[in-house]
């Protein structure tokens, strides 16, 4: 079947395979912005401009709010005929930009008096902190409004046979430069934690991810079948894959899973610095393990999900996840270099291969035309459980911080009653994953499809 952009022009196979290259190169520039103003280092910074934790726990939640916004992005590219690659990259550029403002809250609140080595003074303290995140908000909405064109976009250029060594190699390479990028800027950050150090990071970050943008420009946009707006299709456009019972079913274990996961995840590293008392660079090295173990997941599973078929490989990934969570109780301060290394490679290989899955299936289990309204309301409901996980873990992590429950003998209190809590919400998710339908594939390896898995 014959390819055309969106000016009528055909996309040859080897514009294709340059483009999917090109697409890689990208993620890989991109993901030093990415990096750089999330996880650790976005939460020292809010920290010297004096946030709470409290605060802090709402700017770790805007990511998986900022889903939503797809839901707009889909209904004006469905409905109005919008190019996804346009919509892409306008996004993108507004959200680094952004970032320009983040950078220069410092001396906008008298940091800059003090050579940006101390925090802003008492009395912007809280006017910091909330225009910070008033600003990440804005920013995170802007790039999940671009979020889903991206989607829409490569999965219109990506063959379906090569879908899964095509997403295995992009995440290993993308997770390749989160390493790097990672150990590099947190050195840098170790020499230079000041507001100055700061300001360096966060511009190079924008530098990058304009970058990105650049990069993306040569990859062309295939034409895409648009609803026609004839004044009932925006309510259709939502309403259908709400209907479609295979993108239900994905959808309903997705959100459940990820309302699971994020009652716990803001609280990890709260969990490993105050009770575990670790350190901040080895924290670093921790997720440096886990994602080196990614790395190797991606670059061996992905040909794997185009052999074995989607559905196989995220349903026995998925339940081996489910007790991770239970780790975080047997760590200590005396076992933590076996408990957590071992939590750290399991997890890596497992959610490798989870992402993989998860990518083919929702191409599966959405048709062509439409696409880009069922992606937005899946990454839309998904993303809003997973931005109520932290509010209810913070809830009940509060209520019950003084509290102490003895389950089989073994005393559970503050934070581990919360990862408690992840385990049993995962473990009730299983019948939902069972119910999703994907492509299973006949096992029967070519001499092509077993050097790939190899």
């Amino acid at each position: 079947m014959e390819l055309l952009d969106t000016k009528g022009g055909l996309i040859s196979s080897t514009q294709i395979e340059r483009s999917l290259h090109i697409s890689t190169m990208a993620g890989v520039v991109g993901t030093v912005f990415f990096v750089a103003t999330s996880g650790a280092f976005l939460t020292s910074f809010a920290r010297k401009l004096g946030a709470s934790q409290f605060q802090i726990g709402l700017i770790s939640g805007v990511m998986p709010f900022a889903g939503t916004a797809q839901l707009l992005s889909a209904f004006l590219i469905e409905t109005h005929g919008w190019q996804r690659k346009p919509v892409l990259l306008l996004s993108m550029a507004v959200q680094r930009l952004l970032w320009v403002p983040i950078l220069l809250l410092p001396y906008y609140l008298g940091a800059a008096t003090n050579g940006f080595k101390d925090a802003a003074q008492p009395a912007g303290t809280a006017q910091g902190t909330w225009l910070l995140l008033g600003l990440i908000v804005l920013s995170g909405l802007v790039g999940g409004f671009g979020g889903l064109a991206w989607q829409a976009w490569i999965a219109d250029l990506v063959p379906e046979h090569r879908r899964g060594r095509f997403f295995g190699r992009r995440m290993a390479a993308v997770n390749a430069m989160w390493i790097v990028s990672n150990l590099c800027i947190g050195r840098y950050l170790d020499l230079h934690d000041d507001f100055r150090g700061f300001a360096i990071v966060f511009g190079l970050a924008i530098l990058f991810g304009l970058l990105d943008i650049m990069i993306h420009n040569f990859v062309p946009e295939p034409k895409m079948i648009h609803h026609q707006n004839d004044g009932s299709v925006p309510l259709a456009m939502f309403t259908r894959p709400l209907g479609d019972v295979r993108f239900r079913r994905l959808i309903w274990f997705v959100a459940s899973w990820n309302l699971a996961v994020w009652v716990k995840l803001p609280f990890v590293n709260l969990y490993m610095l105050e009770d575990l008392r670790l350190s901040y660079l080895t924290i670093a090295n921790l997720g440096t393990l886990y994602l080196v173990s990614m790395l190797i997941g991606s670059y061996l599973l992905g040909p794997w999900a185009d052999i074995w078929g989607s559905k196989r490989v995220y349903s026995v990934s998925m339940t081996l996840l489910v007790g991770t969570a239970l780790f975080w109780l047997a760590a200590s301060e005396s076992n933590w270099p076996i408990v957590l290394v071992a939590l750290n490679i399991y997890s890596g290989l497992l959610n490798a291969s989870a992402n993989i899955g998860i990518n083919q299936l929702l191409l599966e289990n959405s048709p062509d035309v439409g696409r880009p309204a069922y992606l937005a309301l899946f990454f839309g409901i998904t993303g809003l459980f997973a931005g109520l996980g932290p509010v209810v873990g913070g809830f009940v992590g509060d209520l019950l911080i003084d509290s102490r429950l003895s389950i089989l003998g073994l005393e559970l209190s503050g934070l581990k009653i919360v990862f408690v809590l992840s385990f049993m919400l995962r473990f009730f998710t299983l019948p939902l994953l069972r119910r999703i339908e994907g492509k299973n594939r006949q096992i029967s390896l070519t001499p092509n499809d077993t050097n790939a898995a190899q």
